[in-house]
């Protein structure tokens, strides 16, 4: 039952998700098998806990009394997936309630309701003309229910015209546009990262097209413009200087989709000037953070990512942002999911004292968390050996580096690049140690070349940075 569509599909909603599901599927309007509905009551309680779920045995004494109806069991899973394909798609339609008004709409010219259609109509509008929040799904319906009018006046006022097509199209041609750079950033991304072709030449007509239209003067597809020529404009950091700029100017009318989609374009941009050797990057990077995170675009749903959170208090610690980076991970680590936030703030609060040099309350804090999956897993260890290398425990060390590279290659999931990588850290590591209390300069040397050499190698840069300590150490003692 674990791994079954219908399972898995369910693991993915959360609380409130699992409550709307519940009166979803107790309406008989949408549900004509109660059975159905049982049988979601029956797993409900697992999904809740993040449980394993009961096997089928189980399920059919529950549904069934009877252990030999596994065909009518298997039936009713199927009736479930499909209510609960239904279900997403109802859920999807209350966060478009101007496409849900353009359904209506439909439905009631159809009918020949003209009346009320209007009434629809201008108080859809009125509403529309008041939201501050916008995305780009909005300029797709407000195309519709411009269209819709305009379809409904040609029935019932033929010989009085009242709008103009021309109102559509101009919405129409903003939606096409915006959309044609959204694609436009998408190709230019793999572009970069998987060298796949990209059209170019399609790009200067969609530009022309807009420059013509005047439409690069309307700050959304200016907005998207800019986004665009900040990944494919690269060398030009102008482009990301306006696009923050326009964030800054726009953020209280932008949907908090479209601003996460902003700022994830200004987070890779610095994450690619820090990889090209402008570490003043870094302080920018956090800055961007910390801008998103008061503006509500770091989340994704109820809950900001667990990793999103790791990289800020990481770049925080590379900056020595300490306070402020402390303050941030203890006022946000409520919004991590509940079953991992207590090993998630250990965990950040562990690194924050490993970059303040207080090794202890390291070994204190991830001595506290639970496992998690295999990166967090080997991270913990990875601390925690280079703090036992920085307290200078050699007994501890060992067990541990001994312990860590077994652990790896048990791994069977991993890439072989991957662990190499992380058996040339525990063996860069192991060597490091050795010649800690009995450095030359030739035994430095010959480390440093072999971490330089090899092509897969975890904390490549802590472990330099280990050896210019070395190095300093030979110099002073001169």
């Amino acid at each position: 039952m674990k791994k079954s569509r219908l399972y898995t599909l369910l693991c993915s909603l959360e609380v409130e998700e699992l409550e709307r599901c519940d009166d979803f599927l107790a309406s008989p309007y949408f549900n004509k098998n109660e059975d159905c509905l049982h049988l979601f009551r029956l797993l409900k309680p697992y999904l809740l806990d993040d449980e394993l779920p009961p096997d089928k045995e189980d399920l059919l004494l529950s549904l069934y009394q009877n252990k030999s109806k596994i065909n009518s069991l298997n039936t009713l899973i199927s009736q479930l997936t499909r209510l609960l394909d239904e279900f997403f798609i109802q859920e999807q339609l209350s966060e478009r309630p101007y496409f849900k008004k353009h359904l209506l709409l439909r439905n009631l010219m159809r009918r020949e309701q003209f009346k009320y259609f209007e009434t629809v109509y201008n108080n859809t509008i009125e509403s529309y003309q008041k939201v501050q929040r916008r995305g780009v799904s909005d300029y797709h319906d407000l195309f519709l229910l411009t269209y819709d009018w305009l379809e409904h006046n040609n029935k019932t006022k033929p010989s009085k015209k009242e709008g103009h097509p021309s109102e559509a199209i101009n919405i129409l041609d903003k939606y096409y546009v915006i959309q044609r750079f959204t694609l436009s950033r998408e190709a230019a991304n793999l572009k970069r990262i998987f060298s796949m072709d990209y059209d170019e030449d399609a790009l200067n007509r969609v530009v022309y097209l807009a420059e013509k239209l005047g439409l690069l003067n309307h700050f959304f597809v200016d907005l998207y413009y800019t986004n665009l020529l900040t990944i494919t404009a690269y060398e030009n950091t102008q482009h990301f200087e306006r696009l923050l700029e326009l964030i800054d100017k726009y953020h209280l009318v932008l949907s908090l989709e479209e601003l996460k989609v902003f700022f994830d374009t200004c987070m890779n941009y610095c994450i690619r000037r820090i990889i090209d050797g402008h570490l003043k990057y870094y302080d920018t990077l956090f800055k961007i953070y910390q801008k998103a995170a008061d503006y509500g675009a770091l989340f994704v749903g109820r809950y900001m990512p667990a990793q999103l959170l790791k990289n800020i208090v990481t770049v925080g610690g590379r900056i020595k942002a300490f306070d402020s980076t402390e303050k941030f991970l203890e006022t946000h680590i409520e919004y991590l999911k509940p079953d991992i936030r207590d090993s998630m703030y250990y965990f950040n609060k562990a690194a924050l004292y490993f970059d303040q040099e207080k090794y202890q309350q390291v070994l204190d804090y991830l001595n506290r968390m639970d496992r998690l999956d295999f990166i967090y897993e080997v991270n913990r260890k990875t601390f925690i050996l280079r703090a036992y290398y920085e307290l200078d425990e050699p007994i501890a060390y060992d067990s541990l580096s001994h312990s860590f590279r077994e652990y790896i290659r048990t791994q069977r999931h991993i890439s072989p690049q991957r662990r190499q990588g992380y058996l040339n850290f525990i063996k860069a590591m192991n060597r490091l140690y050795s010649i800690k209390e009995r450095k030359t300069p030739e035994k430095i040397k010959t480390l440093e070349n072999k971490i330089n050499n090899y092509t897969q190698l975890n904390s490549k840069d802590w472990l330099l940075e280990k050896i210019a300590q070395l190095k300093g150490d030979l110099k002073a003692n001169k």
